[in-house]
C-alpha cells in the first residue's frame, strides 16, 4: 500500500512539474499576448508607474503576483523583462502551490486537484491570466489540504483562527470564490461521520471477568 502510493505521489510530482514546466515556457514565449490586453494591461501600468503593487476593488491577493514583476521595476529592468516576469509569476504561483500540497503538506489529491484545474483550465484563462478567482481557488485546494487530515477532531483554536483568516484572504481575492468555498464547507458539514468499532477486549489465562457470560448468552438466545 505505501509503496503504491508513493508511486503516486512521484507520478503526480512529475506529471505536474513537466506541464507546469510547459507552461512557464508558453507564458515566456506568449508574454506580449498575456500582459498586453485588457486587466492585465491596466493592472502592469498602474504598478510599473507607482512602483507598488496594483490592487483594484480591495482583491488584495493580487498582490502576491505582482511581487515578482515590481522586484523588475524596483531593479529598473526593462519593460520586455518586466512584463516577462509578470506573465511568469501566474504560473509560479500556482506552481508553487502545487509543490506545497505535494512535497510539504504530502496530499497528492490537494496537488493533483491543482495540477487538473490549471490544465483544464487553460484555454479559458492562459491570456486571461490575471483572474484573481483562479488563484483563489488553487489557494483554497491548500487551506483544506491543511484541515482534511484533522477534519473529523475538534480544531484547537489557533487552527480556527488560521482557518478564518485563509478564508477571508481566499473571499478577498475575488467575490465568486464564496460559491465555492461555501460548497466545500458545507459538503463536509453534510458528509457522514464513519461508524467506529467497539474496542476489541482482550482474553487471558485466568482472567475470570474476560471470559463470556453462559447465562447472558442464553437469555439473549432465548429473546431472539
Amino acid at each position: 500500500m505505501h509503496s503504491k502510493a508513493t508511486r503516486a505521489e512521484t507520478c503526480i510530482g512529475i506529471t505536474g512539474h513537466l506541464l507546469f514546466s510547459c507552461l512557464v515556457i508558453l507564458a515566456l514565449w506568449f508574454w506580449r499576448e498575456r500582459t498586453l490586453i485588457l486587466d492585465a494591461a491596466f493592472q502592469s501600468y498602474l504598478f510599473i508607474a507607482t512602483g507598488r503593487p496594483a490592487i483594484m476593488v480591495e482583491r488584495f491577493g493580487a498582490a502576491m503576483v505582482q511581487l515578482l514583476p515590481l522586484a523588475g521595476v524596483w531593479a529598473a529592468a526593462p519593460l520586455k523583462t518586466v512584463l516577462m516576469l509578470y506573465s511568469v509569476s501566474i504560473v509560479l504561483f500556482h506552481w508553487g502551490l502545487f509543490s506545497i500540497c505535494l512535497h510539504g503538506l504530502r496530499d497528492k489529491k490537494a496537488a493533483f486537484a491543482i495540477l487538473l484545474f490549471n490544465v483544464l483550465l487553460v484555454g479559458d484563462s492562459f491570456y486571461w491570466m490575471q483572474n484573481e478567482l483562479l488563484q483563489a481557488i488553487s489557494l483554497m485546494f491548500v487551506m483544506w489540504s491543511l484541515w482534511m487530515p484533522r477534519n473529523r477532531k475538534p480544531l484547537p483554536r489557533r487552527e480556527i483562527g488560521l482557518g478564518i483568516l485563509l478564508a477571508v484572504t481566499v473571499i478577498y481575492y475575488h467575490p465568486l470564490v464564496f460559491f465555492p468555498l461555501a460548497f466545500v464547507w458545507i459538503f463536509f458539514w453534510l458528509r457522514p461521520k464513519p461508524m467506529t468499532a467497539p474496542p476489541p477486549t482482550s482474553v487471558t489465562a485466568g482472567n475470570n471477568d474476560a471470559m463470556p457470560n453462559n447465562d447472558a448468552i442464553s437469555q439473549k438466545n432465548l429473546l431472539a
